[in-house]
């Protein structure tokens, strides 16, 4: 008997369905403009935008006294007249612009990627973050897309215009700050001979007065406000605000096995006005891994994927060992590794920024639900933000590891374990 003969199936229609998911995901974020969003909103965002408008950018900044940098306030501003303009309360106005800001930062991943798959997971991974709970961090993704893509196109200034115009919005990139230049003037050596070569290029002359002329602007139109600002966020007394990281398991285990104010049943929660000590130990931790980590990069492989992947690298490392990291600021990371993938689309590049989105959203949803209230979902007999903390610490070592696989001592090739022959790992491949 003839054995009957089928056709073959149909492929399904991948990118159709990439452009349809694109949709989707920006509708599923318009329908959270109606979301109150964390209690940040009506502490801080709505009124600095009334002191805006009575006020003026530049008075309400100072007169905020804030921990952010001055640009936030200008897209603020852009905020509160889009609400005049329109006739819109406050708060609409508000989630409208961070709305239009994540349309833009989208197609800005759709176009250096040229993946509408890639954009449509950007969309989804940035929902929560932006629409959801209202923070500011979106803010910062059109720039620093921006920047990366113009270190590709091979154009430096323009790079580094729009890195400092993202600097100014959040002060996050700055941890980044390091490896942008590594990257742009090809170092390879701390040496100071080495060093002054490269401040004697025209190349770093270029840079230098982009930055310089940054910095008048700035000055000249907030005065020198900034600088409190930034020494506002870098010292504060919290050990952990609401991030998983070692310092929230550490404050628990204080409290449980030391104070005995919490049981293991308990929830953990944050803690301030810990002390110097204990402050500058876990910044001494992170400034020793930061230290490390540049290293790494001066010797290890150059490219602008090596690059993304060792600024992560860094960027985790103040998040599970600095202090007065806040539950937003895994956003950064979340935006390198889709801009990793964008850039360097690989199986393995997708796997990390899929791994930093997770971990980014799973913060935001372990404290807060859509609404930006809080929420005890995350007792269970046992507070998961503890069994989180000791992933996020995992995922940081393993980028350590990934990182110092990659390391060559001067005047050595890159070694594998144990001084054998080098081995694949993942970052290994992520950096092809």
């Amino acid at each position: 008997m003839a054995e009957p003969s089928y056709a073959a199936p149909p492929e399904p229609p991948t990118r159709v369905a990439a452009w349809l998911l694109l949709a989707m995901s920006g509708l599923v974020s318009l329908s959270l403009i109606g979301s109150p969003g964390t209690t940040d909103v009506g502490l801080y965002w709505l009124p600095w935008m009334n002191h805006i408008d009575s006020l003026g950018t530049g008075a309400a900044y100072a007169a905020a006294e804030s921990d952010y940098p001055p640009l936030s306030f200008v897209i603020l501003r852009f905020a509160h007249h889009l609400g005049q303009v329109m006739d819109w309360d406050a708060l609409t106005a508000l989630k409208t612009t961070i709305f239009l800001v994540q349309l833009l930062s989208t197609g800005l991943v759709l176009a250096i990627s040229g993946s509408p798959m890639l954009a449509a997971a950007f969309s989804a991974g940035v929902t929560l973050n932006g629409m959801g709970l209202a923070y500011l961090d979106l803010f910062v993704a059109p720039t620093l897309l921006g920047a990366f893509w113009a270190l590709r196109e091979g154009r430096p200034v323009l790079g580094t215009l729009l890195f400092g115009l993202s600097a100014l919005t959040k002060w996050q990139p700055l941890l980044i700050a390091p490896f942008l230049a590594i990257h742009i003037f090809g170092i390879d050596s701390l040496r100071p001979q080495a060093l002054l070569a490269v401040v004697r290029t025209p190349l770093f002359r270029r840079v230098a007065l982009v930055a310089a002329g940054l910095a008048l602007v700035i000055f000249m139109g907030f005065g020198r406000e900034p600088l409190p600002a930034l020494h506002r966020a870098t010292h504060n007394a919290f050990l952990s605000a609401n991030v998983p990281n070692l310092a929230w398991l550490e404050q628990y285990l204080w409290r449980t096995l030391v104070e005995g104010s919490a049981g293991l049943g308990d929830p953990a929660t944050f803690m301030a006005n810990v002390g110097r000590p204990v402050i500058w130990l876990h910044k001494g931790l992170f400034y020793l891994a930061y230290a490390a980590t540049i290293l790494m990069a001066v010797r290890g492989p150059k490219g602008l994927a090596p690059t993304i992947l060792y600024a992560i690298t860094a960027f985790l490392g103040y998040v599970i060992l600095s202090t007065g990291v806040h539950e937003n600021h895994l956003f950064t990371p979340l935006l390198l590794g889709f801009l990793l993938a964008a850039l360097a689309p690989s199986p393995s590049n997708w796997t990390i920024a899929a791994l930093l989105a997770a971990m980014a959203n799973a913060n935001l949803l372990l404290f807060y639900d859509l609404n930006g209230r809080g929420t005890d979902g995350r007792l269970v007999g046992i507070d998961l933000s503890l069994p989180m903390a000791v992933l996020f610490v995992a995922v940081w070592v393993s980028f350590m590891f990934g990182a110092a696989r990659q390391f060559a001592p001067a005047g050595e090739e890159g070694r594998g374990r144990f001084g054998g022959a080098p081995r694949r790992h993942a970052m290994a491949r992520s950096l092809r």
